[in-house]
């Protein structure tokens, strides 16, 4: 039985909540930095070489060395404290963004510089995804992880949004080394955030996993730095993460679904600018319209998600999202038929398919975080950063010559059909995860919690004694596991 005191009422925020709302918000900083030096990499890379092979380049180097590394950054974030692996990647990316903008200070402009730099900063964010992913559910309660994945959806689609706009603003009034300062300071705003900030242990096993009796008795898993494991054993950490993923029917077939669907649907944000261009015109502020009604409606999606906050089926919703999803894919491809297309209609069209992104990534991020056991975390969002970081490249190199040969109105089409063959399919390839899922739903998954409960008493109580006891040096509470994890460092903060 859980040893708990009764909480007294207290005015404001839960100490969970306050957790995550500090939590997302030196992560959205550190986003929005990251942004902005990606841009001004980009450009200047543009303006330097005026090169397809250049950009070609810095858009392997930024995407190739993450999709290396995330694997075991996943056996990391399921090894490690997760909180201090964020610190030391992001502490990481701004150590080589330092390094880069004394150069440029010195007179040193190199182009394969910034190749350079681009590759270490993507190993960072490979290392940095799969940890900030896994942490949200070790801080956030069962129940709210719609609605706080769904504002952290938001922040991501925020900081897409404006990185380009501020990125130019910026641009225009400091040189190239100022730009790699301002990615430095956010950086430094967010890794004091988590250097002070106090996240409780994680379970070995989910919540939905534990039997009544044995919840009481579960050990929390360390999260200690522990260098004494050795390669083999990070590979074989790796290699049972795998096949837990190959032999459960619902991540597996989730992930594959989730996998072919982001291909698919990549044509709407690559080839969005050679569609303008042949259809409307090619004038720059057709563009910029374009990208912002795609963004701004995921940031109104992700709102909408996290105000909804909780969905009944979350598998039926991201099968009706990708479907909805499909069906904008196939509305492009006809509208390209058009003998005098409406730019006011494409506009419109993008706005509603960024608008039903959120509703079928956040859904699909949620069902993984509910049915993976928290030791797992790590590894399973590991594959899936794997998935969506790989997406645009697949494309690029699927549809990209492709564009060349047939209309780009046809590769529309025919993706958006493809996508809603893969809806349908995904109706039957997860009839018996969307049972289990269903009878979870009805018997209850937080039942096995429940017992060792005062009555009454919402599962977010175990939240925030979890993190209160983490800031105590003091008396332990016999047969509470979740204490913090700075607790063996003596960090009374």
């Amino acid at each position: 039985m859980f040893a708990m005191r009764p909480l007294q009422k207290k005015e404001g925020l839960p100490n969970w909540e306050k957790t995550i709302i500090w939590f997302l918000a030196g992560q959205g900083i550190s986003q929005l930095g990251s942004g902005l030096v990606q841009f001004a990499l980009i450009w200047y890379v543009t303006i330097q070489t005026n090169s397809g092979s250049s950009l070609m380049v810095i858009t392997i180097a930024s995407f190739l060395p993450q999709l290396t590394i995330a694997l075991f950054a996943g056996v990391w974030a399921d090894r490690f404290n997760r909180r201090w692996i964020i610190i030391l990647a992001d502490a990481g990316i701004a150590f080589a963004t330092l390094v880069i903008a004394l150069l440029f200070i010195f007179g040193y402009e190199h182009v394969w510089q910034i190749y350079l730099v681009s590759a270490i900063r993507s190993l960072g964010g490979g290392v940095q995804g799969p940890a900030v992913t896994a942490t949200i559910p070790q801080i956030v309660p069962r129940e709210q992880l719609v609605r706080y994945n769904g504002i952290q959806s938001t922040i991501g689609n925020t900081t897409q949004l404006l990185s380009p706009i501020l990125g130019g603003a910026v641009m225009a009034f400091l040189p190239m080394y100022g730009i790699f300062f301002i990615d430095v300071a956010t950086a430094a705003i967010a890794i004091t955030i988590l250097i002070f900030l106090k996240t409780p242990k994680r379970y070995a096993e989910s919540p939905s996993t534990l039997s009544a009796s044995s919840a009481a008795a579960q050990p929390a898993v360390s999260s200690d730095i522990d260098l004494e494991p050795a390669i083999d054993s990070n590979l074989a950490s790796l290699k049972e993460g795998l096949t837990y993923i190959r032999e459960s029917e619902l991540i597996s077939r989730l992930m594959l679904i989730y996998g072919g669907f982001m291909v698919l649907l990549s044509p709407t944000i690559i080839l969005m600018p050679l569609y303008i261009g042949r259809n409307f015109g090619d004038e720059a502020w057709r563009l910029t319209v374009a990208q912002s009604s795609l963004f701004g409606g995921m940031m109104l999606g992700g709102l909408i998600v996290s105000w909804i906050g909780k969905f009944k089926n979350k598998l039926n919703i991201v099968q009706f999202a990708g479907f909805m999803l499909a069906l904008t894919s196939i509305a492009l491809g006809l509208l390209g038929t058009l003998s005098s297309p409406l730019f006011l209609i494409f506009g419109a069209i993008a706005f509603a398919a960024g608008t039903i992104v959120p509703f079928y990534t956040t859904n699909v991020t949620v069902l993984l975080q509910e049915e993976t056991p928290p030791d797992r975390h790590g590894r399973v969002f590991a594959v899936l950063f794997m998935i969506g970081s790989a997406a645009i490249p697949a494309g690029i190199v699927l549809f990209g010559p492709l564009a060349n040969l047939i209309p780009i109105e046809a590769i529309m089409f025919i993706t958006g059909s493809l996508q809603l063959l893969l809806v349908f399919m995904s109706r039957r390839m997860l009839p018996a995860a969307k049972e289990e899922l269903e009878i979870k739903a009805t018997a209850g998954i937080e039942s096995a919690f429940a017992a060792t409960m005062p009555a009454n008493t919402p599962s977010e109580v175990e939240h925030e004694t979890r993190i209160n006891d983490s800031g105590r040096m003091g008396k332990r509470d016999p047969g509470l596991p979740g204490q913090s994890d700075d607790r063996s460092r003596g960090n009374g903060r």
